[in-house]
């Protein structure tokens, strides 16, 4: 197992940073690193958690706008959401 930490770092009311101490199953998070071409442990968590929130993202707008497949870009999701 893998310990890793993320301090929590406040800075003008709002979160910077996060530090606590995870147990991680090695073998995951090292294919999770050859898979995601990451050298950093803090690069696959960081890139793990941008794609599960992009992921619930899409799917938040799938349920909003019906059930065709949804390929826009981020910045193409961000255009569309100053429109709403």
């Amino acid at each position: 197992m893998t310990c890793i930490k993320v301090y929590v770092i406040l800075c003008s009311r709002e979160v910077k940073r996060m530090r606590t101490t995870v147990d991680l199953n090695d073998k995951l998070l090292k294919e999770a690193m050859k898979v995601s071409h990451t050298k950093t442990k803090r690069e696959t968590l960081e890139r793990g958690l941008e794609l599960l929130i992009r992921g619930a993202h899409l799917e938040r707008l799938r349920s909003k706008r019906g059930s065709e497949a949804i390929t826009w870009t981020i910045p193409e999701l961000e255009k569309w959401r100053a429109f709403e």
